[in-house]
């Protein structure tokens, strides 16, 4: 059986907090998300599985030209926004993990 962990949650942190900050662009983040996401060698706690799971989707659906969008395609505001409350809940849940370990 596989252990779940917290283990590599800032490489998480820190691409999401470098899109949300601006230093990226969306289609870097983009890429370098799913690479990240496909190539993960860790099982991440379900509550975290589902954050990070949640903005992949997101940016599954991300299309940039309006012409293109069908039912449930995000454009980048709302991927910014996504992204910013995923930040959200994956630095709560890191800071819980902390104080249990503590």
């Amino acid at each position: 059986m596989v252990k779940t962990t917290f283990h590599n949650m800032e490489k998480y942190l820190k691409i999401i907090t470098a899109y949300t900050i601006r230093e990226i662009s969306i289609y870097e983040f983009q890429k370098n998300y799913f690479l990240m996401v496909k190539t993960e060698e860790k099982m991440f706690p379900p509550q975290v599985f589902k954050v990070i799971g949640t903005l992949f989707s997101d940016l599954d659906s991300y299309c940039e030209d309006p012409e293109l969008w069908e039912e449930g395609d995000l454009n980048a505001q709302e991927i910014l926004k996504n992204a910013k409350t995923a930040l959200h809940k994956l630095k709560r849940l890191t800071e819980d993990e902390q104080r249990t370990k503590d």
